[in-house]
């Protein structure tokens, strides 16, 4: 429930989503932290985004997208 609220409100920041599926992320990811995630949180909210927005679903479970944070 709440995951999904959060989903939804950062989905429909339109700006922020731009940001994603155009691609735009990709130069801003620093690989190199060996603190962080090395990318994969980022790289996975654009797979759930672009499942989102390409209309290519009619439902999608963010399990992938959870599964990368909680890790």
């Amino acid at each position: 429930c709440y995951m999904n609220s959060v989903i939804q409100s950062l989905g429909f920041h339109f700006s922020l989503t731009n940001y994603f599926l155009t691609g735009e992320f990709n130069k801003d990811i620093n690989v190199n932290n060996k603190l962080g995630s090395r990318g994969a949180v980022v790289r996975e909210w654009f797979r759930l985004m672009y499942g989102l927005w390409s209309q290519q679903f009619s439902c999608l479970s963010p399990q992938p997208f959870k599964y990368t944070v909680g890790k």
